[in-house]
């Protein structure tokens, strides 16, 4: 599991915020080729963006990120088999955390913010070479 907070680094409030994201695992195949489909094939109509509440997210960047209004957890299919998640655990980039933020400001501008992350095996994670940007 993975917590993603929402932080609005823009000036004015962004409304009707939504997020949704998945966690893409190593044994499944290439984490990037996972993401780059999963973002291919993305619909603003996709079920996962009609539940769940829709945010206002204030300008600012909180002290505590996890003091944001908003937040996502994401899931993924990390085995239950102790030795295949230390083999996930020792790996780079065995594991991608990806999603999408989509958002409007009150000139009704709609924005989607992707983003994609991956697992050092170090214990800590590198932007993904594609999927970070604002649309």
């Amino acid at each position: 599991m993975a917590n993603v907070y929402s932080v609005n680094y823009g000036r004015t409030p962004a409304i009707h915020h939504r997020a949704t994201g998945r966690i893409f695992v190593a044994k499944q195949g290439d984490v990037m080729t996972q993401a780059d489909l999963w973002f291919d094939h993305f619909s603003e109509k996709s079920p996962d963006f009609n539940e769940g509440s829709q945010v206002i997210l204030p300008p600012g960047i909180p002290p505590d990120v996890k003091q944001s209004p908003s937040h996502i957890t994401l899931q993924g299919g990390i085995p239950d088999d102790q030795h295949a998640i230390d083999v996930i655990n020792g790996t780079d980039f065995s594991f991608a955390i990806v999603g999408i933020f989509l958002y409007e400001d009150f000139d009704g501008n709609h924005y989607r913010t992707d983003f994609c992350k991956m697992h050092l095996a170090v214990g800590t994670e590198a932007w993904c070479p594609r999927h970070n940007e604002i649309h």
